[in-house]
């Protein structure tokens, strides 16, 4: 979870307040933080959720809890001035990170402390929330350095050379990859890219090789600078723009104005984007979910105090809380304001015997004995997308749920099956020590005629040097026989695997799994370097 440094009189004066640690404590609770440590002047504060990366720098934490205090409350604007400057987006970017979002910020002379907490928060938005700048990667620049306009394109990583910061010498991008400290961090991101991403200006400059390093002549912000540009590049435009936008509001917090950019994509827009979503919110749903009688006025001062903006029947979402997706993530902030400890219980009328489902003991069981083969347990989300479950598995895409307005690609349908999920986190997690041996255990939602169900299944994969059809076909069989479940074991055909290396088992009429060693092209696309076999178990059939 993310923890950031700063200085507590700096957080005094922009939060227009000068607290004692038990009452920040206090109110750290409605950002749903804690104070992790405080020494002196140097305070460092813990977030205990990941939906709300605006907090993650004091501006963000003060311009919430100027709302929680009553200091200021009610939507918080920024205004934002028109420029004739642009970044032109080649459509080379479009298979390997194709959006960018920008803007240029002017105000006072950069002190050292601002640029520790500037980059304090480009890092932790590109780490925690961008996942280790593979989704979402941001740069700081001396804007007075760059001309005009700015270009995103892709080039072959063996044909440019330019100097990276903390470099005395010019490299090209492959050098940058296996000399340069961040080269060896993040180049997976783009080792199964043939050409990588460039931002250079008008003259040909080399801004930065996002997501990896910034240039050391045009790319290094110093202290004294009055003129910044900030940009994020990344895999989701929602996410980028997101990014930009609590840059945005970082920088006017201080002081900064805000000049807006041109992305001249497909669909030209100005960046960035900081007009309020609105969303409809019916005061008895309010009073149903939460059980409180409250008022127009009372739900308005909450709201407020959320820095929402509220006119009677509509909600006005700062352009900075991405995570408010239904009225319930509105009324959830309504009872934070309202304080849950200041609800009274109520007794309950109804007793009822807990119990476990009925498929929960052989669900457990087997587990059980996944651990006991070696295995460690994962856990996932239950939403993936195409590229993940078919794409990446030469699988041919299948009819799936998709969520009609989801906000990242990355989590844009419910999973089928859960092995692309693991060969997912192998692959972002290639640094671990070999073996891998892992397993889930979870619910997919399959197609099943006109309909769609769910089921349980459990999924395995071992990557090692050693790593066959013939373990991965005694696992899938120990499974089953531990159980009590006699079984036939048949060749199988399924294009994630290598002919001739797949198999399944059946049980009567009912294929209960398939397993096998993953086929080169799988491998490659995940970014697996190693032989590796996997096993899908569906355990709704075993019921």
């Amino acid at each position: 979870m993310p923890v950031i440094t700063f200085s507590k009189k700096d957080f005094d004066e922009l939060l227009g307040k000068k607290l004692t640690p038990n009452e920040l404590r206090d109110l750290l609770d409605y950002a749903k933080a804690e104070l992790e440590h405080a020494e002196g002047d140097t305070i460092s504060v813990k977030y205990n959720d990941t939906n709300q990366p605006y907090l993650w720098c004091p501006e963000g934490l003060a311009l919430l809890l100027r709302g929680i205090l009553g200091k200021e409350t009610g939507l918080p604007k920024i205004s934002t001035t028109k420029t004739d400057k642009a970044i032109l987006v080649d459509k080379t970017v479009k298979t390997i990170r194709p959006y960018i979002a920008g803007f240029i910020a002017k105000g006072p002379p950069l002190t050292e402390y601002l640029l520790k907490l500037f980059i304090q928060l480009q890092e932790k938005l590109a780490d925690s929330y961008g996942r280790h700048r593979e989704y979402v990667s941001l740069g700081l620049y001396p804007a007075d350095k760059i001309t005009w306009p700015a270009t995103y394109k892709a080039v072959k990583p063996d044909t440019v050379k330019f100097m990276p910061l903390d470099v005395d010498k010019d490299m090209t991008l492959n050098q940058i990859l296996e000399h340069h400290p961040k080269g060896k961090e993040y180049g997976w991101i783009l080792a199964k890219h043939k050409q990588h991403p460039l931002l250079v200006d008008a003259k040909g400059a080399i801004l930065s090789y996002p997501p990896i390093i910034n240039s050391q002549t045009t790319g290094r912000l110093t202290v004294g600078e009055k003129t910044i540009l900030i940009e994020a590049t990344g895999t989701s435009k929602t996410s980028v723009e997101l990014c930009a936008v609590i840059f945005a509001y970082a920088l006017a917090a201080r002081g900064y104005t805000i000049h807006a950019l041109t992305v001249k994509d497909e669909k030209p827009h100005q960046c960035p984007n900081v007009q309020p979503a609105e969303n409809p919110l019916d005061a008895t749903l309010v009073a149903k979910r939460l059980g409180l009688d409250l008022t127009q006025k009372d739900i308005e001062k909450h709201l407020k105090r959320f820095r929402y903006g509220y006119d009677g029947k509509n909600v006005q979402v700062p352009p900075y809380r991405q995570d408010i997706m239904h009225a319930y993530d509105i009324i959830e902030d309504i009872g934070i304001a309202y304080g849950y400890n200041n609800i009274k219980p109520l007794a309950i009328h109804t007793h009822t015997r807990g119990a476990s489902l009925p498929d929960v003991p052989l669900l457990n069981a087997l587990r059980d004995l996944c651990v006991g083969l070696g295995c460690q347990e994962v856990f996932s989300q239950i939403l993936s997308n195409p590229e993940v479950l078919y794409n990446n598995m030469n699988v041919a895409r299948e009819d799936f749920i998709e969520i009609e307005n989801y906000t990242s690609a990355t989590y844009s349908c419910v999973r089928s099956w859960i092995l692309p999920i693991l060969l997912s986190m192998l692959a972002q997690n290639r640094k671990a020590e070999a073996p891998y041996k892992v397993f889930e255990e979870g619910l997919v939602t399959v197609r099943d005629g006109k309909n769609y169900h769910d089921e349980h299944h459990v999924a395995v994969t071992l990557s090692h040097a050693e790593a066959n059809f013939t373990q991965i076909k005694q696992f899938a069989e120990h499974l089953i026989r531990q159980i009590g479940k006699e079984y036939t074991a048949k060749e199988d055909n399924h294009p994630s695997f290598i002919p001739g290396r797949c198999g399944a088992l059946w049980i009567g009429k009912h294929k209960v799994a398939f397993f096998g060693e993953l086929h080169p092209a799988v491998l490659e696309k995940f970014n697996i370097d190693m032989p590796t076999v996997g096993l899908e178990l569906n355990v709704s059939v075993l019921q």
